[in-house]
């Protein structure tokens, strides 16, 4: 009995397991504007490039990918923690904030106390590689 106990206990972690995930996309959503958001998909990386592949113009930067065996408690301390700074205060289900990128991870240290890098560069690669291109474009036709 300890031992059929013990593989569902193992079994209903396995099942909470998850990912909380910070990112920007400054090209479409302007500086300190991110999405705080959480998925049990086993790739998070491949399941945010995956959200913007063909709906915006540029990639997400991802700042940070939290593993959590509760991700849905986690992601809603978060917003809860930002409700003030929601961009969008009808839809709950869009996830983005206007916050600094500080005040993210210090609220994701507050309620998950587990180890998690955060990137704090912006790389917007594509973003500002058309930016220049546009500020080229603009200086040869004057």
């Amino acid at each position: 009995r300890l031992k059929i106990a013990k593989i569902k206990e193992e079994g209903q972690s396995q099942a909470n397991l998850g990912f909380v995930y910070i990112i920007s996309n400054i090209g479409v959503f302007g500086e300190d504007v991110y999405k705080i958001g959480m998925t049990k998909h086993l790739n998070p990386v491949a399941y945010i490039q995956k959200m913007g592949d063909f709906s915006l113009p540029f990639d997400y930067d991802i700042h940070a990918v939290i593993q959590s065996d509760d991700p849905v408690t986690l992601a809603s301390r978060l917003h809860q923690e930002f409700s003030n700074k929601r961009i969008n205060k009808i839809n709950m289900h869009k996830d983005f904030f206007k916050v600094n990128l500080g005040e993210i991870e210090a609220a994701c240290r507050k309620f998950h106390k587990g180890d998690f890098k955060l990137n704090s560069t912006t790389e917007a690669k594509e973003w500002r590689q058309s930016v220049a291109m546009s500020k080229s474009d603009k200086k040869k036709a004057a």
